[in-house]
């Protein structure tokens, strides 16, 4: 089933790809089988992740829940796959990447240096 949600979200359908996945992950909070919850709450991260900005709270919120699961399951894939939609949701919501990509002229080394000291 994981699939077919996934196939929703290529093909742009995102209530669809959304509604899917709620309604399976409620199915497997009550079975207990947490292995397919955390993949159900990767996919919502997804279709978060792909609508408007205010939404990205959100699409964090299941990206993590999700890696905590796949974390704690030992799940590989699952966890480079949530690294990876949390990596792109924060590239492309940060401040100063927005800033990077207006004013070619943005000083690159001061930011690098930043993040570093974080």
């Amino acid at each position: 089933m994981i699939s077919l949600g996934e196939a929703y979200l290529v093909a742009g359908r995102l209530e669809e790809a959304q509604a899917l996945a709620e309604r399976l992950r409620a199915l497997t909070r009550v079975s207990h089988e947490r292995g397919h919850t955390a993949y159900f709450l990767r996919l919502l991260g997804d279709v978060a992740a792909r609508r408007d900005p205010l939404a990205n709270a959100l699409a964090e919120t299941h990206y993590r829940e999700a890696l905590a699961l796949a974390d704690e399951l030992s799940m590989r894939p699952l966890q480079a796959h949530c690294h990876r939609g949390l990596g792109t949701l924060y590239t492309t919501t940060s401040v100063w990447f927005r800033r990077a990509r207006v004013n070619l002229d943005f000083p690159w080394p001061t930011v690098i240096r930043m993040q570093a000291t974080r």
